[in-house]
């Protein structure tokens, strides 16, 4: 199994730079990355070429949805590509190592699992896990988690835990032809839930979100979005509005089908 990592960057050469794991990765066997910049940065094409990893420029910006799109159309078209082959999304600020991206990747290809993840840190030292794995949540689920009772987390080194609905875009592996049969992401996000319509797309299509909790990464999020008033913060709140239309209506299929089958058996 090969994977092909997807990395968009809007202005993140420093910080691709300061990580520095993405040369290491693009060393291993069987890892092809392919960095899509969106604002065309001489320095990081630059980079690339130094460190022989396939760059990409924008002739338009475009939003994490398509462009994770267009990379993945770009892998399918330049390579010959297998369904069990992973498609794995990397943001710009995230750091896997080597070790840590080859017991993932023996995981993945020993597994039948098409849509996965890894335990995700937000501090160097691994002292504190980011609530990367959510659940799919209406409102008020969302204010009383975000402000009184606080998320669920993941547990380290537990294995497999299949009990959460989606994972942040952060880091999301899924096979070629999962990410092909629903359509990819939806680009009517420009930023912002676009990862959790992913996943409840795959949830729809028969296909759970399976975390390995053995293997781990780190995540230096910003999250901008959470300055109130902000211009990403209304970006974000428009987001999750359109993510959660779509929710409800997966919800209110999924019990009027649960209802049928049960008439059906009486």
């Amino acid at each position: 199994m090969k994977i092909f990592i997807s990395v968009i960057s809007h202005g993140h050469f420093s910080v691709i730079q300061d990580i520095g794991v993405i040369p290491e990765l693009a060393n291993m066997d069987d890892v092809t990355i392919l960095v899509r910049d969106n604002i065309g940065d001489k320095g990081l094409r630059e980079f690339c070429d130094e460190n022989k990893i396939l760059y990409v420029e924008n002739s338009s910006q475009f939003g994490f949805a398509k462009n994770n799109n267009l990379n993945f159309h770009w892998f399918s078209r330049h390579f010959s590509v297998s369904d069990d082959d992973l498609f794995l999304i990397l943001n710009p600020d995230f750091f896997i190592s080597t070790d840590d991206l080859r017991i993932f990747q023996e995981f993945v290809s020993a597994s039948s699992f098409q849509l996965t993840s890894i335990l995700q840190y937000s501090n160097e030292d691994k002292s504190t896990i980011e609530p990367s794995a959510r659940m799919f949540e209406g409102p008020l689920a969302l204010i009383l988690e975000r402000f009184f009772i606080g998320r669920k987390t993941l547990v380290p080194n537990q294995g497999i835990n299949t009990s959460f609905d989606w994972v942040s875009g952060a880091f999301i592996g899924v096979s070629f032809s999962l990410y092909s049969d629903v359509g990819g992401f939806c680009e009517d996000y420009f930023m912002y839930y676009e990862d959790a319509d992913f996943c409840l797309k795959c949830k729809k299509a028969g296909h759970e979100l399976t975390i390995n909790t053995d293997v781990s990464g780190i995540h230096y999020a910003q999250y901008a979005n959470r300055k109130i008033f902000s211009k990403l913060f209304f970006m974000s709140v428009k987001s999750y509005t359109r993510f959660l239309i779509r929710l409800l209506g997966y919800k209110i299929a999924t019990t009027f089908k649960y209802f049928l089958s049960r008439w059906d058996r009486s």
